[in-house]
């Protein structure tokens, strides 16, 4: 909300979810009237919609290594992560995205500085080299 306070041109889409967690932001979200927000519980193909954005954001408090990063990469999307296990290891070793302190301040941030252009020093996602790289440690694995 501070965001889209300072930038009530801004959307928000938020893309997946069940169960009460998905119910009480859904309720949050009519309760707010925030009509910037953007729910959708599900969709069989997000990238039109991701391609259609500035940026993405994984605000999660714990991930493993979501392709939804290499999805956004892939499309030339800023990635903005928070900094937990799992996406901040992919974005240290590779470079191609920002990692923000896991919490809303941290993604306020990151917000800001997609929308103030300060990304401008991420490395590009070599979706190839990364493929080749995971298929060779799999078949150093099963040899």
């Amino acid at each position: 909300a501070p965001f889209n306070k300072a930038h009530p041109e801004s959307y928000l889409f938020v893309v997946g979810g069940y169960g009460e967690a998905f119910e009480a932001l859904r309720t949050r979200i009519e309760e707010c009237g925030c009509g910037s927000i953007i729910l959708i519980k599900s969709i069989s193909n997000p990238y039109p919609i991701l391609n259609g954005c500035d940026a993405f954001i994984l605000s999660s408090r714990y991930e493993g290594l979501p392709m939804t990063i290499m999805e956004a990469l892939i499309l030339n999307k800023p990635v903005i992560s928070t900094d937990i296990p799992g996406p901040a290891e992919f974005l240290r070793e590779t470079g191609c995205g920002l990692l923000v302190e896991d919490s809303t301040e941290g993604v306020l941030d990151g917000l800001n500085a997609i929308y103030d252009g300060r990304l401008t020093e991420l490395s590009a996602f070599d979706a190839e080299g990364f493929n080749k790289q995971a298929m060779e440690e799999f078949y150093n694995l099963i040899k």
